[in-house]
């Protein structure tokens, strides 16, 4: 008898670009100068995940386009979250402009509500789902976390409910 080899990925992804749009986190438990929307770098590192955001000036016209990651020192704000505070990741969702989103739900460490979220949104022009796939397996590969994706359940729900004879 022969044994199953399980399948690793030949590429292990630790860091995507998306943008990140919004966040339920109180202002005062964010970094002062955090202004969103804005481009950002999320990477996963042993102790947790590590959002690094594209600090943008309310002074400033970005009229020829923001600071980006592939500049020179882009200015940035680093927000760091342990795994812990990690509960589960939604995607399937889009922006009114038709973007696909990944909503990361994260614990409330003063224990006031359920869990906050920070939305982000894909920026990839030719394969927009794909930087929310990397995503969502950078966060399943490396903590076990909860993946849950609508479009899944908006399939089935919507045979279900706009068929009244059933499918074979």
């Amino acid at each position: 008898m022969s044994e199953v080899a399980v399948r690793q990925p030949k590429t292990k992804f630790t860091e995507v670009f998306l943008r990140m749009l919004s966040t339920d986190i109180p202002s005062r438990a964010l970094p002062r100068n955090l202004i969103l929307s804005s481009s950002a770098r999320l990477s996963v590192v042993d102790e947790g995940l590590i959002i690094e955001v594209i600090a943008l000036d309310p002074e400033i016209n970005y009229y020829n386009g923001e600071p980006d990651f592939e500049d020179q020192d882009p200015p940035v704000i680093q927000i760091a979250l342990s795994r812990t505070r990690l509960l589960k990741l939604v995607i399937g969702g889009t922006t009114h402009s038709g973007k696909p989103t990944a909503i990361l739900y994260v614990s409330d460490p003063g224990e006031i509500v359920e869990s906050f979220h920070l939305t982000f949104a894909s920026e990839e022009p030719n394969n927009p789902t794909y930087p929310i796939k990397v995503f969502a397996r950078m966060l399943a590969e490396h903590f076990g976390m909860t993946i849950k994706d609508v479009n899944l359940e908006t399939k089935w729900r919507s045979s279900r409910v706009n068929s009244s004879k059933p499918r074979l």
